[in-house]
Protein backbone atom coordinates (compact mmCIF):
# COMPACT_ATOMS: atom_id res chain seq x y z
CA UNK A 1 0.00 0.00 0.00
CA UNK A 2 1.08 3.49 -0.58
CA UNK A 3 1.72 5.82 2.45
CA UNK A 4 1.95 9.64 1.98
CA UNK A 5 5.16 9.03 4.47
CA UNK A 6 8.17 7.66 4.37
CA UNK A 7 9.76 5.65 7.06
CA UNK A 8 13.04 7.22 6.62
CA UNK A 9 11.93 10.77 6.98
CA UNK A 10 10.06 9.44 10.02
CA UNK A 11 13.39 7.89 11.64
CA UNK A 12 15.27 11.00 10.69
CA UNK A 13 12.79 13.22 12.88
CA UNK A 14 13.35 10.63 15.46
CA UNK A 15 9.66 10.09 15.77
CA UNK A 16 10.32 6.46 16.45
CA UNK A 17 13.57 4.12 16.22
CA UNK A 18 14.03 1.33 13.58
CA UNK A 19 14.21 -0.68 17.33
CA UNK A 20 10.89 0.17 17.92
CA UNK A 21 10.07 -1.11 14.67
CA UNK A 22 12.01 -4.14 14.83
CA UNK A 23 10.56 -5.32 18.04
CA UNK A 24 6.63 -4.71 16.38
CA UNK A 25 7.63 -6.57 13.73
CA UNK A 26 9.25 -9.44 15.41
CA UNK A 27 6.25 -9.68 18.16
CA UNK A 28 3.82 -10.21 14.91
CA UNK A 29 5.39 -13.37 14.37
CA UNK A 30 4.84 -14.74 17.36
CA UNK A 31 1.24 -13.47 17.21
CA UNK A 32 -1.75 -16.76 17.86
CA UNK A 33 -4.50 -14.44 16.65
CA UNK A 34 -5.87 -15.90 13.63
CA UNK A 35 -7.04 -12.40 12.88
CA UNK A 36 -3.49 -10.41 12.74
CA UNK A 37 -0.99 -11.19 10.19
CA UNK A 38 2.58 -12.30 11.04
CA UNK A 39 3.66 -9.31 8.69
CA UNK A 40 2.59 -5.54 7.48
CA UNK A 41 4.32 -3.04 5.91
CA UNK A 42 6.52 -0.82 7.60
CA UNK A 43 4.85 2.69 7.14
CA UNK A 44 1.90 0.77 9.11
CA UNK A 45 4.26 -0.30 11.89
CA UNK A 46 5.26 3.36 12.14
CA UNK A 47 1.49 4.44 12.54
CA UNK A 48 1.04 2.41 15.71
CA UNK A 49 3.90 2.96 16.91
CA UNK A 50 3.48 7.02 16.73
CA UNK A 51 -0.35 6.57 17.59
CA UNK A 52 0.89 5.26 21.11
CA UNK A 53 3.82 7.46 21.81
CA UNK A 54 5.92 4.37 21.16
CA UNK A 55 5.14 2.52 24.08
CA UNK A 56 5.77 -0.99 22.78
CA UNK A 57 2.49 -2.48 24.89
CA UNK A 58 0.40 -0.17 24.20
CA UNK A 59 1.41 -0.54 20.44
CA UNK A 60 0.69 -4.57 20.65
CA UNK A 61 -2.54 -3.81 22.06
CA UNK A 62 -3.23 -1.48 19.44
CA UNK A 63 -2.60 -3.54 16.70
CA UNK A 64 -4.59 -6.72 18.19
CA UNK A 65 -7.97 -4.29 18.29
CA UNK A 66 -7.40 -3.00 15.10
CA UNK A 67 -7.44 -6.14 12.98
CA UNK A 68 -10.01 -7.88 15.55
CA UNK A 69 -12.34 -4.72 15.33
CA UNK A 70 -12.16 -4.70 11.82
CA UNK A 71 -12.99 -8.55 11.24
CA UNK A 72 -15.83 -8.03 13.67
CA UNK A 73 -17.46 -4.85 11.86
CA UNK A 74 -17.35 -5.45 8.01
CA UNK A 75 -20.35 -3.56 7.88
CA UNK A 76 -18.21 -0.60 8.94
CA UNK A 77 -14.76 -1.63 7.60
CA UNK A 78 -15.24 -3.25 4.40
CA UNK A 79 -16.71 -1.90 0.69
CA UNK A 80 -15.72 1.41 1.70
CA UNK A 81 -16.63 2.90 -1.30
CA UNK A 82 -17.98 6.56 -1.90
CA UNK A 83 -20.54 5.49 -5.04
CA UNK A 84 -22.32 3.42 -2.29
CA UNK A 85 -25.85 4.92 -1.84
CA UNK A 86 -25.06 4.89 2.27
CA UNK A 87 -21.88 6.23 2.36
CA UNK A 88 -22.50 9.44 -0.07
CA UNK A 89 -25.42 10.16 2.01
CA UNK A 90 -22.98 10.38 5.12
CA UNK A 91 -20.39 11.93 3.07
CA UNK A 92 -23.47 14.53 2.07
CA UNK A 93 -23.68 15.44 6.06
CA UNK A 94 -20.35 15.41 6.84
CA UNK A 95 -18.64 18.09 8.61
CA UNK A 96 -15.15 19.39 10.18
CA UNK A 97 -14.34 17.41 13.82
CA UNK A 98 -17.15 20.00 15.57
CA UNK A 99 -20.15 18.65 14.73
CA UNK A 100 -23.60 21.20 14.71
CA UNK A 101 -26.33 19.07 16.27
CA UNK A 102 -29.18 21.46 16.45
CA UNK A 103 -31.57 19.69 14.28
CA UNK A 104 -30.76 16.19 16.20
CA UNK A 105 -33.93 15.20 17.48
CA UNK A 106 -35.91 12.00 18.41
CA UNK A 107 -36.51 10.14 14.94
CA UNK A 108 -32.40 10.33 14.96
CA UNK A 109 -32.32 8.40 17.88
CA UNK A 110 -35.14 5.95 17.56
CA UNK A 111 -32.85 5.20 14.19
CA UNK A 112 -29.47 4.22 16.21
CA UNK A 113 -28.66 0.86 16.84
CA UNK A 114 -26.70 0.12 19.53
CA UNK A 115 -24.50 -2.58 18.21
CA UNK A 116 -22.62 -0.74 15.17
CA UNK A 117 -22.14 2.28 17.68
CA UNK A 118 -20.63 0.17 19.99
CA UNK A 119 -18.10 -1.04 17.55
CA UNK A 120 -17.31 2.37 16.18
CA UNK A 121 -16.82 3.72 18.90
CA UNK A 122 -14.86 0.80 20.40
CA UNK A 123 -12.64 1.11 17.32
CA UNK A 124 -12.02 4.65 17.88
CA UNK A 125 -10.76 4.30 21.15
CA UNK A 126 -9.10 1.12 20.76
CA UNK A 127 -8.03 0.34 17.41
CA UNK A 128 -7.98 3.35 15.29
CA UNK A 129 -3.86 4.09 14.86
CA UNK A 130 -3.82 8.06 15.40
CA UNK A 131 -4.04 9.65 18.63
CA UNK A 132 -7.61 10.35 19.74
CA UNK A 133 -7.92 13.41 21.22
CA UNK A 134 -12.10 13.69 21.41
CA UNK A 135 -14.82 14.12 19.54
CA UNK A 136 -16.80 17.54 19.73
CA UNK A 137 -20.48 18.37 19.23
CA UNK A 138 -21.97 22.06 19.25
CA UNK A 139 -25.34 22.81 20.17
CA UNK A 140 -25.60 20.17 22.13
CA UNK A 141 -30.07 19.81 22.47
CA UNK A 142 -32.02 17.25 25.28
CA UNK A 143 -32.04 14.53 22.27
CA UNK A 144 -28.32 14.36 22.33
CA UNK A 145 -28.23 14.37 26.17
CA UNK A 146 -30.15 11.16 26.08
CA UNK A 147 -28.06 9.73 23.30
CA UNK A 148 -25.02 10.20 25.22
CA UNK A 149 -27.18 8.34 28.62
CA UNK A 150 -27.64 5.37 26.02
CA UNK A 151 -23.91 5.31 25.20
CA UNK A 152 -22.97 5.17 28.21
CA UNK A 153 -24.42 1.52 28.54
CA UNK A 154 -22.31 0.30 25.83
CA UNK A 155 -19.32 2.27 24.96
CA UNK A 156 -16.18 2.15 27.73
CA UNK A 157 -15.76 4.96 29.78
CA UNK A 158 -12.39 5.81 28.58
CA UNK A 159 -13.69 6.20 25.34
CA UNK A 160 -16.81 8.33 27.04
CA UNK A 161 -14.22 10.77 28.83
CA UNK A 162 -13.06 11.75 25.31
CA UNK A 163 -16.70 12.98 23.74
CA UNK A 164 -17.88 16.72 24.23
CA UNK A 165 -21.39 18.20 24.37
CA UNK A 166 -21.20 21.65 23.54
CA UNK A 167 -24.30 24.18 24.23
CA UNK A 168 -25.83 26.34 21.80
CA UNK A 169 -23.45 30.06 21.70
CA UNK A 170 -20.23 27.91 22.58
CA UNK A 171 -17.23 29.15 21.11
CA UNK A 172 -14.97 26.55 19.28
CA UNK A 173 -11.90 28.86 19.52
CA UNK A 174 -11.88 28.06 22.87
CA UNK A 175 -10.74 25.14 22.20
CA UNK A 176 -9.36 25.25 18.64
CA UNK A 177 -7.21 27.90 16.67
CA UNK A 178 -8.86 30.18 13.81
CA UNK A 179 -6.48 27.80 11.32
CA UNK A 180 -8.56 24.85 11.99
CA UNK A 181 -11.74 26.49 11.63
CA UNK A 182 -14.62 26.93 8.77
CA UNK A 183 -15.34 30.28 8.02
CA UNK A 184 -18.90 29.34 9.58
CA UNK A 185 -17.73 29.80 12.90
CA UNK A 186 -14.97 31.79 12.62
CA UNK A 187 -12.31 30.14 11.29
CA UNK A 188 -9.83 30.91 8.85
CA UNK A 189 -10.19 27.43 6.84
CA UNK A 190 -12.88 28.20 4.03
CA UNK A 191 -16.57 27.39 3.69
CA UNK A 192 -17.65 23.74 5.10
CA UNK A 193 -19.14 22.72 1.54
CA UNK A 194 -15.86 23.54 0.08
CA UNK A 195 -14.03 22.03 2.99
CA UNK A 196 -16.81 18.31 2.74
CA UNK A 197 -15.51 18.56 -0.91
CA UNK A 198 -12.41 18.68 -0.58
CA UNK A 199 -12.68 15.53 2.18
CA UNK A 200 -14.81 13.77 -0.39
CA UNK A 201 -12.11 14.20 -3.22
CA UNK A 202 -9.73 13.20 -0.88
CA UNK A 203 -11.84 9.72 0.39
CA UNK A 204 -12.58 9.45 -3.91
CA UNK A 205 -8.34 9.03 -3.73
CA UNK A 206 -8.08 6.46 -1.33
CA UNK A 207 -10.64 4.20 -2.55
CA UNK A 208 -7.22 1.79 -3.89
CA UNK A 209 -5.52 2.14 -0.82
CA UNK A 210 -8.92 0.99 1.23
CA UNK A 211 -9.52 -1.57 -1.20
CA UNK A 212 -5.96 -2.65 -0.87
CA UNK A 213 -5.94 -2.63 2.47
CA UNK A 214 -9.27 -4.95 3.07
CA UNK A 215 -7.76 -7.37 0.36
CA UNK A 216 -4.63 -7.89 2.34
CA UNK A 217 -6.09 -8.26 5.48
CA UNK A 218 -8.71 -11.18 4.47
CA UNK A 219 -5.44 -12.94 2.96
CA UNK A 220 -3.98 -13.32 6.31
CA UNK A 221 -3.50 -16.99 6.96
CA UNK A 222 -1.71 -18.62 9.75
Amino acid sequence: MKFKFSVKDILNKGRTSIENIEVIKEWLLTVKEDFVPSTIQDELVVLFLLSCDNDIDLTKKTVSAYYRLRKEAPEIHDDRNTKREDIRKALNTLRMITVPIRTFGVRHIVKLRPDPLTKYFTYLGEGVPIQFVGLHFMNGNYFLDKLMSMLRLFISPDVLERIHVHPEGWNPMELLPKECLPKEVGGDLGLEEELTKKTMDFFKEREDFWEEEETMRKRIIK
